[in-house]
């Protein structure tokens, strides 16, 4: 990741930016993180904010949720003949559905009156392309981890406790193919732990991930837990500071957007059409909103 001098400058006052209690921006995003002494305000002060075109939005992570016809229409047709004739069923069930938000994680942005961010063809979402990639970067990395954070150590306490299997054979790789090979491990054990508390717990440290890479951007470290922090400070030394990143845009479609950062990564932004994608608390997300997508290699 080789980033120029001026980049890095002018990435790093973006991030000091989120420093300051007025909220200034190097461009013409400013991510940050609601605070607020009230106990009856969890949920807003638990909201991670991105401030594009003058507004403030919350970063809300959202996930694909697919049906039959939209399994048919879209997702068979890129199979191998063989495994064409697969039901719905050897891809969706809920140990899928639930990995999907540590790996598979995409993002909408949500205003205070909670109206999402809708997808104009003409529109500029680079700014939009760095928290999320940073995240879902973050999250991929946890997979080689030794001591794994966030929504992995969730996922792997699932998979020590009820899967006799070790961890790293069962989830390498990951995608829908590898969704038929987990599909074994669909079980009603299994089912009844993620009902009972996996789930849940997977979706708070999904948030927990974004406040710590929040806190750690705006320079407040100490209030972040200390493996935590020690995970997020080896990913960054280890893949020489993504927090550094610039996205642009590299070429585009009708509805479609391709920014990129380095020769690996990119972030697609497009509007919800065909697609239904849910939020952590299963709220459907209206047509129009817009959605950014990265990919990690």
């Amino acid at each position: 990741m080789k980033i120029s001098f001026i980049v890095k400058t002018v990435i790093f006052g973006f991030i000091i930016s989120l420093i300051s209690a007025c909220g200034a921006t190097t461009k013409s995003s400013d991510t940050s993180n609601d605070s607020s002494d009230s106990d009856t305000n969890q949920e807003e002060t638990a909201a991670v904010t991105v401030k594009f075109q003058d507004e403030k939005y919350e970063i809300v992570p959202v996930l694909l949720d697919i049906d039959s016809v939209y399994f048919e229409k879209f997702i068979k047709p890129t199979f191998w003949e063989k495994r064409k004739q697969m039901p719905l069923d050897n891809f969706i069930y809920p140990l899928a559905q639930s990995i999907g938000w540590w790996l598979d994680p995409s993002f909408a942005f949500r205003n205070k009156q909670g109206q999402y961010l809708t997808f104009d063809n003409d529109g500029d979402y680079s700014d939009l392309c760095h928290f999320p990639f940073i995240i879902m970067s973050f999250n991929y990395s946890q997979k080689y981890a030794d001591n794994k954070v966030g929504v992995a150590a969730v996922i792997k306490d699932l998979f020590d406790s009820h899967i006799t299997t070790p961890f790293h054979q069962v989830i390498f790789p990951y995608g829908y193919e590898h969704r038929i090979d987990l599909k074994k491990y669909d079980t009603p054990e299994i089912r009844n732990a993620l009902e009972a508390h996996y789930d849940e717990d997977i979706r708070n440290a999904l948030v927990r991930t974004m406040q710590a890479w929040i806190l750690y951007l705006r320079g407040e470290k100490d209030e972040i837990d200390f493996d935590f922090r020690n995970a997020i400070e080896k990913f960054i030394y280890d893949n020489e500071h993504p927090e550094y990143a610039s996205f642009y845009k590299n070429r585009y479609e009708y509805n479609k957007h391709y920014y990129k950062y380095n020769n690996r990564n990119q972030c697609d932004v497009f509007p919800v059409v065909n697609q239904k994608y849910i939020t952590i608390t299963g709220e459907a997300v209206p047509k129009g909103t817009l959605i950014v997508d990265p990919f990690v290699w």
